[in-house]
C-alpha cells in the first residue's frame, strides 16, 4: 500500500471518529439517539466510498506500473 493511501486512510478514520464521538455526545444531551444513528449511517458510507475510491486508484496504477 502507499503511503498515501495509508494516510487517507488514518485521516479519513480519524475524522469519522470525532464525527461520531460529537454525535454519541450530542445524543447523550438530547437524550435523542437519532442524531448517532443517522452519523454513524453516513460515516460508514464515506468510509465505504473512500475505500472503493482507494481500491480502484491502486488498480489502476498496479497495470501501470507492474512489479517483477
Amino acid at each position: 500500500m502507499y503511503k498515501e493511501t495509508k494516510r487517507a486512510i488514518k485521516i479519513n478514520l480519524w475524522i469519522g471518529g470525532i464525527i461520531l464521538l460529537f454525535f454519541v455526545i450530542v445524543s447523550m444531551v438530547t437524550d435523542q439517539w437519532g442524531f448517532f444513528f443517522w452519523a454513524l449511517w453516513s460515516v460508514f458510507l464515506v468510509f465505504m466510498i473512500t475505500i472503493s475510491q482507494i481500491r480502484k486508484h491502486e488498480k489502476a496504477n498496479s497495470h501501470k506500473n507492474p512489479s517483477g
